[in-house]
């Protein structure tokens, strides 16, 4: 599944959004994007996800696009920002480019020893996983690796920018946080931190930073 965010109507038959490709790690700086879609739904503004039926938003086919592309170097860059609480919650660098701003988080985490989790309670959990499989495919990773698996602590983020206006993740990934920017010029970014959905609701940045456990200022120096 595709998710566009950032979208906008053009007229009745045409929209313009963004959506996130991930090459799995690899970096390309250019080539061609082989793009497959059999399904397209929608929702429209009197629509409420939380109940109503939504299967007549969806339209059926067969489209397939190739789409060349090429990093835009000039437009993006990191600033590294390196600051951290007391309890290891803190903002590593902050990526921003045209399209998305992207929050890089250093957070607490922990790992499972062998007293929490034997290697038996591992060989449980994969027969667990794979009932019923004929036959049965073996673990993606060895007992050592599941245990080396770092759990983060869960955090939230807000971002306020120079004007005061809040800006939300639309992807809370545990160590990093993704904003649509939408072309938006920053001077300034107020990060603030916390581990309470109530962070999320705030409605002024000082009930955000009310909320937070940590907030962080960064200067966005602008490109000429």
């Amino acid at each position: 599944m595709v998710w566009v965010f950032g979208r906008k109507a053009v007229d009745d038959h045409t929209f313009i959004g963004m959506t996130k490709v991930d090459f799995g790690g690899e970096k390309r700086s250019e080539g061609t994007l082989d793009f497959s879609l059999t399904s397209i739904s929608y929702d429209t503004e009197t629509d409420d996800p939380a109940s109503a039926d939504l299967e007549n938003n969806v339209a059926y086919g067969s489209w397939n696009f190739e789409f060349p592309f090429e990093a835009d170097s000039e437009n993006a860059r990191e600033i590294q920002v390196n600051q951290k609480n007391d309890q290891g919650y803190g903002v590593k660098s902050v990526a921003l480019s045209q399209c998305q701003l992207v929050i890089n988080l250093d957070l607490p985490y922990t790992t499972l020893s062998e007293e929490e989790f034997s290697h038996e309670d591992f060989q449980r959990m994969w027969e667990a996983k794979t009932e019923g499989m004929d036959p049965v495919p073996e673990p993606p990773f060895t007992y050592e690796e599941f245990l080396a698996q770092k759990n983060y602590a869960s955090c939230y983020a807000v971002v306020y920018d120079q004007d005061g206006n809040a800006y939300r993740p639309v992807s809370m990934g545990q160590t990093a946080k993704v904003i649509p920017t939408e072309g938006r010029s920053f001077e300034k970014l107020t990060i603030f931190l916390g581990d309470d959905l109530s962070l999320i609701d705030a409605r002024t940045m000082e009930e955000a930073q009310n909320a937070a456990f940590l907030s962080v200022e960064v200067a966005i120096q602008q490109q000429e």
